[in-house]
């Protein structure tokens, strides 16, 4: 079955021109309807719009995307999601002893009273 952009972008609840877009940057590819200048969309092409908004919630590029969409290796998507999951775990590591920095230095200044006139 054969669909149109807007019953696309009902569907899925994605804009119209983040379809256009994803068009664009080759994630789906849409067929032109020969006697018209209107795309129509296949199930496939669904199905790809719904994997690309999962790989976007997990913040990985259009460019990665595409050819984990399009790429017979799965090596490739693999290490993909294993390079986003080690920037992950980084940021995590960072923003915990930012944490902890944070904290400290918020104990330091609520013992400021405490300490004035003692050194």
């Amino acid at each position: 079955m054969a669909y149109r952009i807007g019953e696309v972008s009902k569907l899925l609840g994605l804009p119209v021109e983040t379809i256009r877009y994803y068009e664009k940057e080759q994630i789906i590819a849409p067929k032109r309807q020969e006697n018209s200048d209107y795309r129509t969309y296949e199930t496939w092409d669904i199905f790809f719009l719904m994997e690309c908004m999962r790989y976007r919630s997990f913040d990985i590029s259009l460019k990665d995307i595409s050819k984990m969409l399009h790429n017979d290796s799965l090596d490739f998507f693999v290490e993909r999601i294993g390079f986003k999951q080690q920037v992950i775990d980084e940021k995590l590591r960072y923003y915990q002893m930012l944490g902890r920095k944070i904290s400290d230095y918020k104990d330091k200044l609520a013992s400021l009273p405490y300490n004035v006139g003692c050194y």
